[in-house]
């Protein structure tokens, strides 16, 4: 197994196949914390506001012959009606053009309109997936924010008079093995979202504290995914196409358990 990590400004926002959606109201309601008040309607509006950030839209392109042969199989498997184009953070506008900023009234970086290149997991070289350093961390920034980069927290410590003491050290294994650039920052209230990795790192090496760790909660939930690639098979002239976005369209078999098939074409960087 070969795991790689990395760590950048904008986080998971550069790595990933843009796709958004929204959980089912089951996601919302597990026992661990269901009783406190109804999560689905009440983070409704921000779930909204996110989406409007992140400029979400179903993808606009006619669909491929592989698009067409997912369809066929959920109809044949009795959710015909659950082929969908999938919600992506992606600006399209004109190919390859660059325009002003069109989710803000130019408040906000000027964009290019996607090219298909399909290198949407490799970080977009070509500025049209919208990442948070295009809008949320932009903006931040605008307003006074100050971002830290090349600071990864290793580790947290409650402060007598309450708040948190944030600890951090240059992520570079040669530095950190030297003990360079180690900081500290404080604040009242700390969250934690380096995604599953980082924060399964972070908490675990906290477990030494055991007060701070039970404030963190009794449980939690993380979105799964799990990749099959199929063996290499003759190609197809009628199947043959240009690259596109990693995920196009999806179909939905069971509940919370959306389908897509990644196909790895010339250029593109998914498979």
């Amino acid at each position: 197994m070969l795991v790689l990590c990395g760590a950048g400004v904008g986080g998971g926002s550069h790595v990933y196949g843009n796709t958004m959606y929204v959980p089912s109201r089951k996601f919302f309601d597990p026992p661990e914390w269901a009783g406190i008040t109804d999560w689905a309607d009440d983070l409704a509006p921000h779930i909204d506001r996110a989406r409007r950030m992140l400029g979400v839209v179903r993808y606009p392109y006619l669909p491929t012959d592989v698009d067409r042969y997912m369809q066929q199989v959920a109809t044949e498997m009795g959710r015909g009606e659950t082929f969908n184009k999938t919600p992506v953070g992606v600006y399209f506008g004109r190919p390859g053009v660059e325009a002003d900023d069109p989710y803000f009234g130019a408040a906000r970086p000027r964009r290019t309109g996607c090219i298909s290149c399909g290198n949407c997991n490799n970080g977009c070289g070509h500025n049209a997936k919208n990442k948070l350093t295009t809008n949320y961390l932009y903006l931040a920034e605008k307003l006074g924010g100050q971002v830290h980069d090349l600071n990864e927290v290793y580790d947290l410590a409650p402060l007598d008079g309450g708040g948190f003491e944030v600890r951090t050290r240059h992520p570079g294994w040669a530095k950190r093995a030297a003990h360079r650039r180690h900081d500290s920052y404080t604040a009242e209230q700390v969250i934690v979202a380096a995604h599953a990795y980082g924060s399964s790192k972070l908490l675990h090496h906290m477990l030494h504290r055991p007060s701070l760790v039970e404030q963190r909660g009794g449980g939690g939930q993380l979105a799964g995914e799990q990749e099959r690639a199929h063996p290499p098979v003759k190609r197809h002239r009628k199947l043959g196409h240009r690259a596109h976005l990693p995920y196009q369209r999806y179909i939905t078999p069971r509940k919370q358990l959306p389908v897509l098939v990644v196909p790895q074409v010339r250029g593109g960087d998914a498979g």
